[in-house]
């Protein structure tokens, strides 16, 4: 049994009156304080660390560097925090009469506070406004000549999750009236926690063993960049079996990690469709020839696999023209894919966690943008724009921490937003609340394909191999 001080000084006080019943053992005296007293706490102290000892033993039990220890002896380790991402736009009002450079490198941040500090950002590329092309910057929508480079947080954790328009600052630059980022940040994480590291190592052990859905889960997780995964077997009567009937698994992960790549071919005579290098696809950023850039829906259109080896290195993913294309003419096809789908699939076929006889496939999960527009009422004396900032900061972290198949729930929304500083109260119903999917999958209970609105539900219906993300947030302040 474990001690504290009050224990120890009552049991040693105990044991002293049963030899000498007339000790005086009053608080003050000479007796109890330095013969009772000292021994007692220096042997509650004892007690302390032997309980840390066992605690430190058991994995349910253990934290902080203890638990690293014990997790460490099973190959898991605990994710570091990751850096947010986004991209942030450079403005000039008049034309440009000078080459602009923008280099790798510059900093750029959001504005400080009463009580926080700003949020610095780098850019991850050099870019450059030409003078010459002045005309292919200007953005009739904002009346400015305009140019994009992405950025990354200089520092990682949920913090560097920053909503759309609020980094404003910048030095360093001639030539540039303003900068805003048009979109949200994301992808920044905290260090995982003690509870969390702690789950993912039970998890891993419960299913050490390869050939179970516990195993085939435990072996992509433990790669940083997979934040979550779900195993379909062909026992999963409610999931999509169609590539498992016959036995295997498919293993679907959710992950913000995507690369970019470049196919770049002569085309041929009669190409009707061109299939991708590098699989499986997610999206395509731009196609040309030679160096007319092609319009997608008019010259081409992306076909993405829908069939059993869907979302995996093996998908059909193509281009098909529409417009017949010039014979010898270089094509070049900018497209985001998922290299990590590769590497975990590698690692599952290697000859010491592949089990004989078993397909097993990695895929990666479906995206389903959720876009919100709400309006909230105010406190007295709070900046609507600090206060419509921390919302739309807090929402995206919700949205960003759900897991495969989870549902957005309104009320937690509501919960989240109210619980702001500032946020008097949320104003219901919101304006909108929806998710897009793929589609062909259907909401059983908005009854709407390819859009789910809540209106019956009041939640928006998420199926397990998708996940929620951020899509368009608009806030209002009254």
């Amino acid at each position: 049994m474990i001690k504290n001080f009050q224990q120890v000084e009552a049991d040693m006080i105990a044991n002293a009156l049963a030899a000498s019943p007339t000790a005086n053992v009053t608080r003050g005296t000479m007796f109890r304080d330095l013969i009772i007293g000292v021994p007692a706490f220096e042997m509650s102290q004892l007690y302390g660390q032997v309980n840390v000892a066992q605690l430190a033993q058991s994995i349910a039990n253990a934290t902080g560097s203890h638990l690293d220890r014990l997790l460490n002896n099973y190959g898991l380790f605990r994710r570091a925090g990751v850096e947010a991402t986004g991209s942030i736009v450079f403005r000039r009002s008049t034309i440009p009469v000078t080459d602009i450079e923008i280099p790798i490198g510059t900093r750029i941040s959001t504005e400080p506070t009463t009580t926080n500090d700003p949020v610095t950002f780098v850019t991850t590329a050099t870019v450059t406004m030409v003078a010459s092309a002045a005309a292919t910057y200007y953005n009739i929508n904002t009346g400015y000549y305009e140019i994009a480079v992405d950025i990354e947080a200089t520092t990682s954790g949920i913090t560097g999750n920053i909503g759309q328009g609020n980094i404003t600052r910048f030095s360093g630059i001639s030539n540039i009236d303003s900068v805003t980022n048009t979109s949200a940040t994301t992808g920044g994480t905290d260090e995982e926690t003690d509870s969390a590291f702690r789950s993912r190592g039970l998890n891993a052990l419960l299913g050490n063993h390869v050939g179970t859905k516990g195993g085939y889960s435990r072996n992509v997780l433990t790669n940083n960049d997979v934040d979550d995964a779900k195993v379909v077997t062909a026992q999963d009567v409610n999931e999509d079996r169609s590539r498992v009937l016959d036995g295997g698994a498919d293993v679907w992960i959710k992950t913000d990690n995507t690369s970019e790549a470049t196919d770049s071919y002569t085309y041929p005579a009669d190409e009707v469709v061109h299939y991708f290098d590098n699989l499986p696809v997610l999206s395509v950023s731009s196609v040309r020839e030679g160096s007319t850039l092609l319009i997608e829906g008019q010259d081409y259109e992306l076909v993405l696999d829908e069939q059993a080896y869907r979302r995996s290195q093996y998908s059909q993913d193509r281009i098909r023209w529409i417009t017949t294309r010039t014979v010898g003419a270089t094509l070049t096809v900018v497209y985001q894919y998922s290299a990590l789908v590769n590497t975990l699939q590698s690692f599952i076929d290697s000859d010491e966690n592949h089990v004989v006889g078993a397909d097993v496939l990695v895929k990666v999960a479906y995206e389903a943008p959720v876009s919100i527009t709400l309006s909230i009422s105010l406190l007295s004396g709070y900046s609507s724009t600090l206060v419509i900032s921390a919302v739309d900061e807090a929402i995206v972290d919700y949205l960003e921490g759900l897991t495969l198949g989870e549902n957005v729930v309104q009320s937690d929304i509501v919960a989240i937003v109210e619980a702001t500083s500032g946020v008097d109260s949320v104003n219901l119903p919101f304006t909108l609340f929806q998710i897009e999917r793929p589609s062909g999958i259907v909401d059983d209970a908005d009854e709407n394909e390819g859009v789910s609105l809540g209106t019956t539900t009041g939640n928006l219906f998420v199926p397990s191999l998708q996940y929620a993300s951020t899509g368009i947030i608009t806030l209002t302040a009254g």
